[in-house]
């Protein structure tokens, strides 16, 4: 059960994590002022398609890990 619950917080964070970097393209550069791509965002796009694909991954082993232990599947997560 914690391991499922450890999976969804993660899979939260990287869903809060693609969606800052869609909102605000450049948050690298305002947070650090380091600029790996000039300044035009590509990095940051690369790093929410990336946190995307990390939340749903982290999902699915959470749903795995809570079909293995036997619990049902709340009804917000189906």
């Amino acid at each position: 059960m914690l391991r499922s619950r450890v999976e969804a917080v993660l899979g939260s964070l990287a869903v809060t994590l693609a969606v800052v970097a869609l909102f605000w393209p450049t948050w690298i550069e305002g947070l650090s002022g380091f600029e790996p791509d000039g300044g035009s965002g590509e990095t940051e796009w690369w790093l929410a398609a990336v946190f995307a694909a990390v939340a749903l991954g982290f999902f699915a082993l959470s749903r795995r890990s809570r079909r293995r232990a036997g619990l049902k599947p709340s009804p917000a997560s189906e």
